[in-house]
């Protein structure tokens, strides 16, 4: 994933405590940006070039990680999604399959994806649904779409491509531990890429020593929507920052529609994980 912070979640939140954090996000929309760093003299890096950094930072040459998938509807009810993933880097590339554990009615669900670095070359995605006993070579515009009815699509798992956007730092937002980067879909491809993703700009909170991801808020090109994403709980494994919990709020005139929140349980580096994994026959098998 080239922009979610980390790769990897979070630990169980009550519904009290989200719900908190929500109205919190929400109010705090108009005041969310005091808190960013904008480039001196001691900060040379353009925000293209932050934006890179945050993209290639190592996150291990093989990761193991399980965790849920908690999605929180207006009325605070709640609905939980465990999975186990697995990824391994091959150079610059990267492949990952991410499966469902539980509940009963979605297990065997699985996502997988080749995220290719090459300029010009498609990231490849494949879903499986084990009602359908059928695995589906997922369109670049399925990449708007939403996994498992969460507010997280399948874009924000796989990341945003760095070159199909142009980058600029907010310098009216600053402070001493992070860059704030507006990005929006460049000119000549500007279309194709809003069709793609579902967001018409993106603006990042960046920290400045770890190239971490800490806050997203994203411009939706349907319906005035707006999504929150917030990355907390860092943790140190195997020498790599690893974020524990991710949450997104969507939005939609300053009322809260839906969340979603990511809690990572375990994560293992670095471990011995055969080519074999990533393939669509694996889609369909249960992976532990």
């Amino acid at each position: 994933m080239k922009y979610l912070p980390g790769k990897s979640f979070i630990t169980w939140l009550t519904a009290t405590a989200v719900a908190v954090s929500l109205n919190a996000t929400i109010a705090a929309e108009d005041n969310i940006a005091t808190d960013v760093l904008v480039p001196t003299k001691n900060t040379p890096l353009t925000a293209e070039e932050v934006m890179i950094r945050v993209d290639e930072r190592y996150t291990g040459d093989t990761r193991r990680q399980s965790g849920k998938l908690i999605l929180i509807d207006k009325n605070k009810n709640q609905r939980k999604r465990e999975f186990i993933e697995y990824s391994k880097s091959y150079g610059r590339d990267d492949k990952t399959i991410s499966y469902v554990v539980s509940p009963a009615e979605v297990r065997g669900t699985s996502f997988m994806s080749y995220e290719w670095k090459e300029r010009g070359r498609d990231d490849e995605t494949w879903l499986y649904l084990p009602q359908l006993k059928k695995v589906k070579r997922m369109a670049t515009t399925d990449n708007a779409g939403y996994f498992l009815g969460s507010d997280f699509t399948y874009g924000d798992f796989i990341g945003l491509e760095v070159e199909n956007f142009d980058y600029e730092f907010a310098s009216e937002e600053h402070s001493n531990d992070h860059w704030v980067v507006v990005a929006t879909p460049k000119k000549d491809i500007e279309k194709s890429v809003i069709e793609e993703y579902g967001y018409k700009r993106v603006k990042y909170w960046v920290d400045k020593n770890k190239f971490i991801n800490m806050k997203a808020q994203y411009w939706l090109n349907e319906g005035k929507k707006v999504k929150y994403m917030t990355a907390s709980d860092l943790k140190e494994t195997d020498g790599i920052w690893t974020v524990q919990k991710l949450q997104m709020v969507l939005t939609q005139g300053g009322k809260i529609l839906h969340a979603s929140v990511y809690q990572l349980d375990d994560i293992q580096y670095n471990i011995q994980i055969d080519d074999e994994m990533f393939t669509t026959y694996t889609m369909e098998r249960e992976i532990n």
